[in-house]
């Protein structure tokens, strides 16, 4: 079943299957949709014995049909039927009177909503992209529009990303590039007609700029560019981006096709399109987003229970409720604003119904301001970046000899790690959160994560907090998480007399090398972007590859 609401059609259930009815009445007349429909609901193994589900499916099919103004006498009067019938309410007696009266009052409304006139009947449209653009092989040149793109400036003498100057960049305006269609990578296949997928290309990029349409001839002798690490990227699979731009097909060209899923991603319809795809030319080496976006998820798995939601996944560590950071839910598909907005203010509820005082969404993909403004709860916003080191800086951190490092290993250790919480965050967070929130990571920490697969080139795993002492006193620590050839620096603190003496480079530096003897090839960390902390990771060699933003709402 879906996630628990009280709601009609909000949960993670209703939203899937809010697509499939889109699909099946865009393109079916509505009798031949509803017996699609039937089959669909079917096949999924929904029940009438089990209430939970049957109510999410009947419930969203009536309310979505009466939204479009297309809703039968039959379906019509089955969900009246099932209304005043209390089917299903005995699942959320178990809730409380609380929760069931709220549910009672959801189905009265609904019931009204049944019972009015119906809105005129609405054109049904899928936001799907079910054509394939191009062929495969197709190599095509795409005019560049970058006089009014923002430029974002790379870490100066960085190596890691490109090397282009903002004027230069400016001057590409009207230029061109090549792209070359290799596959079609298959997003989604609808249950209710296996024919509609949501179709994304996946190309190359050529590593060349032209002042005018080049040849086939002319292209296909040059390197293929890297994007954040890849060969290759993704975009969606529509027409309309590369309409408002020139282009023109050169031809077909089949030779040394590659197999790829395609994960990198560019958005055609983003203001940063133009820059993304001129930066994997001029460069040396750039970042791997998604090792970062699945590093991020493997962490939050250490010490919570992951479970899936429309678009993204909800975390919960129900050792300690009350922390933001191990109870929160992760947007990282791209959703239309509508279903963002449903989406979250369904985790919202749900929070509140599990008696939780807070909710605190991530999300890796930008959230329209439009979107915020219409929370009837107003968010707390944090925008947090990700920064990732560049280790031909490695040799320029100085480290101060008589320094200890050790990995947390005793109960000792864990002391010494909860004291240098307090010196940080006793005064904001008090001595009885960090207390707890260290005894809940010293599971993690003293427990035998680290292994070893012969069966992946990036073999190591495991999450180890280190401290580093100096004359046998604790000057600062952090934890280091190592997950498929990415790691992770987090947690890092460093003693309040020690600040500004080395100590904190020293133990960079250390946990640094620690991860490039696991063979990683990301090293990165996370902070607050109005956080002045970040100037000194600029400093010491990281550079900014992304951000992520949460949404703390206070229920």
């Amino acid at each position: 079943m879906g996630t628990w609401s009280t709601s009609i059609a909000g949960n993670d259930t209703t939203l899937d299957l809010r697509l499939e009815y889109s699909i099946a009445f865009c393109y079916n007349d509505v009798p031949i949709a509803l017996s699609k429909i039937d089959d669909y609901i079917r096949k999924e193994g929904f029940k009438k014995s089990d209430a939970g589900e049957w109510c999410d499916y009947y419930y969203s099919l009536a309310d979505y049909m009466w939204s479009k103004g297309i809703l039968t006498e039959e379906v019509k009067e089955e969900a009246l039927h099932l209304i005043d019938s209390d089917f299903g309410l005995e699942i959320w007696e178990e809730s409380g009177n609380k929760i069931l009266e709220k549910r009672k009052q959801v189905l009265e409304k609904f019931r009204d909503k049944l019972t009015s006139p119906q809105p005129p009947k609405k054109k049904i449209k899928v936001d799907l992209n079910t054509q394939p653009i191009f062929e495969i092989g197709d190599v095509v040149a795409l005019q560049l529009k970058t006089l009014d793109k923002p430029f974002v400036k790379p870490a100066k003498n960085n190596r890691w990303q490109h090397t282009i100057s903002e004027e230069e960049f400016r001057n590409l305006n009207d230029k061109y590039i090549v792209i070359r269609k290799i596959a079609d990578s298959v997003s989604f296949t609808s249950g209710v007609d296996s024919n509609i997928r949501d179709l994304w290309p996946i190309f190359q990029l050529y590593k060349g700029v032209f002042e005018t349409v080049p040849t086939l001839e002319e292209v296909t002798s040059l390197e293929v560019a890297t994007i954040r690490g890849e060969g290759y990227f993704c975009c969606a699979g529509s027409m309309y981006h590369f309409k408002r731009r020139k282009f023109a097909i050169l031809g077909n060209y089949q030779e040394n096709l590659v197999k790829s899923r395609g994960y990198e991603s560019i958005d055609f319809g983003n203001k940063y399109d133009d820059l993304s795809l001129v930066s994997g030319i001029f460069t040396k080496n750039s970042m791997n987003a998604t090792s970062i976006s699945w590093c991020e998820m493997s962490y939050s798995k250490c010490f919570s229970k992951e479970s899936h939601v429309y678009g993204g996944f909800r975390y919960e560590d129900q050792l300690i409720k009350d922390m933001y950071d191990h109870n929160f839910t992760l947007f990282f598909h791209s959703l239309s604003c509508e279903e963002m907005l449903l989406s979250i203010n369904e985790e919202v509820e749900i929070r509140k119904m599990k008696g939780a005082n807070y909710c605190n969404i991530v999300s890796f993909i930008k959230i329209s301001e439009d979107v915020i403004k219409k929370f009837e709860i107003q968010p707390e916003i944090t925008v947090l970046g990700f920064y990732e080191f560049d280790p031909s800086k490695l040799s320029s951190l100085q480290a101060i000899d008589d320094c200890v490092i050790s990995v947390v290993s005793n109960e000792k250790m864990i002391e010494d790690a909860l004291n240098l919480d307090l010196q940080e965050d006793e005064e904001t967070l008090g001595v009885d959160f960090c207390t707890r929130r260290i005894t809940r990571r010293k599971d993690t920490y003293l427990a035998d994560r680290n292994y070893i697969s012969k069966n992946s080139p990036y073999s190591y795993y495991g999450l180890n907090c280190y401290i580093c002492y100096h004359k046998d006193e604790p000057a600062g620590k952090c934890d280091l998480f190592i997950s498929s050839g990415c790691a992770k620096i987090e947690n890092f603190q460093v003693a309040t007399d020690k600040q500004r003496q080395g100590y904190g480079t020293t133990l960079l530096k250390y946990v640094i090398d620690v991860a490039l003897s696991k063979k990683v090839h990301t090293i990165y960390l996370v902070t607050d972007e109005d956080d002045t902390a970040k100037e000194m990771y600029l400093k010491l060699g990281f550079y900014k590859v992304g951000e992520k933003t949460e949404l703390l709402f206070r229920c």
